[in-house]
């Protein structure tokens, strides 16, 4: 941190799995005077991603984001990067965003959108970034928007026919 400091940086982010003792990271953070970027748990998605550890099982993955969230909150991050993961697994999703409110996380959600027309060296073929980046925005925030709502959402139970 006193290198970023000392090079003029104005924040940086906080990952869980780089600390070792929060007492005496905290108390450097703080002496450095730079500000709280994101903080990045150490399962940092509901789904499980390609290339890093961690649970298969998503219900353990949300439990494990939620405890980071309590743990990091003592840094005052401005964010908390919680990824969804690969797929199209929009229930998981939406209980992991009621999780997140359970845990009593207030701040904002960021959609990025992750994947490779080449230009990292991997041209998938069903690469989203060849949408047109007006309509991916769009959809992505559109897709954002019905799980989030989904979140506050509970299953009626259909008492009598016709009753829903």
């Amino acid at each position: 941190m006193r290198a970023y400091a000392a090079a003029g940086a104005d924040g940086i982010g906080v990952w869980e799995l780089k600390l070792e003792d929060d007492n005496a990271a905290l108390e450097l953070l703080e002496e450095s005077g730079l500000g709280r970027a994101s903080a990045v748990p150490a399962i940092p998605s509901i789904l499980p991603l390609p290339l890093m550890d961690g649970p298969e099982d998503p219900q353990a993955r949300i439990d494990a984001i939620c405890a980071s969230v309590h743990r990091l909150a003592a840094f005052r991050p401005s964010g908390v990067v919680c990824l969804t993961g690969p797929g199209e697994d929009r229930d998981t999703v939406v209980e992991g965003l009621r999780a997140l409110d359970a845990a009593g996380w207030d701040g904002y959600y960021d959609v990025e959108i992750f994947s490779d027309n080449g230009s990292f060296g991997n041209a998938w073929p069903d690469s989203i970034w060849d949408t047109p980046a007006e309509q991916l925005a769009r959809e992505a925030k559109e897709a954002f928007t019905r799980v989030w709502e989904a979140r506050i959402q509970s299953p009626v139970d259909q008492v009598s026919p016709g009753a829903v």
